[in-house]
């Protein structure tokens, strides 16, 4: 019921709930990296912080690329967690852009406004995923 904890209240959930899913990738892709790699470091001297920095980070790194990227577009098409917990409220201030859409189109009635929202919407999160692909792009170029 107040608006100034009702974002953390609703983040925290969407973490809990999302969570899971990005440990499954991770774990997924710690699966794919060869042990013959640990094997040789171990060899050439190097403990658990090397073998973190100069093995696992750099072969997870386009999971994690995954992983944000499901993570912001999630972030901007969450409407379930919101309205089932707030409804946008109170005082509108857990109102986010798809919550908005569906009270203005299946509440207000106004169905060209809710569809001019969600289009809007789509562009938003489209241009977001190009920036974040050509971001790792230019990450794998330089590398």
């Amino acid at each position: 019921g107040d608006k100034s904890t009702v974002l953390y209240a609703v983040m925290s959930v969407n973490i809990w709930k999302e969570f899971g899913f990005s440990i499954f990738l991770f774990l997924a892709g710690l699966q794919t990296i060869p042990k013959e790699f640990y094997e040789a470091a171990r060899v050439d001297g190097a403990g658990p912080w090397r073998n973190l920095w100069s093995i696992t980070l750099p072969l997870l790194k386009e999971v994690n690329i995954v992983v944000v990227i499901l993570a912001v577009n999630q972030a901007f098409l969450v409407f379930d967690l919101i309205y089932v917990m707030t409804s946008g409220g109170p005082y509108h201030a857990s109102e986010v852009l798809a919550t908005y859409m569906y009270s203005r189109a299946f509440t207000s009635g106004r169905m060209g406004y809710g569809t001019a929202i969600a289009e809007v919407l789509f562009v938003i999160v489209f241009i977001v995923t190009l920036i974040q692909l050509r971001v790792t792009r230019a990450g794998k170029s330089e590398h």
